[in-house]
């Protein structure tokens, strides 16, 4: 449910328990954010490494070789 319809059609709710939403919302992102900050850093003492195709994927791009991807002409342009 967007809050827009929550404004609109209930607004002395909206006025009442916003604050404690937001609040509330903004409390368990960073609830969140330390509990997976320790669950990656506690094992092995922080010496934890993921290894997963993202990581290491930008190895193997052009820009990575020092390549240009489309070399230009010098007559044609780009």
């Amino acid at each position: 449910m967007p809050p827009q319809f929550v404004r609109t059609r209930k607004p002395q709710w909206w006025l009442k328990y916003n604050y404690i939403l937001s609040s509330a919302l903004d409390t368990g992102t960073i609830f969140g954010i330390i509990l997976v900050s320790l669950y990656i850093y506690l094992p092995k003492e922080g010496t934890l490494t993921l290894n997963w195709w993202g990581n290491t994927v930008w190895q193997n791009t052009a820009d990575a070789a020092g390549v240009a991807y489309n070399p230009t002409d010098p007559d044609i342009g780009f």
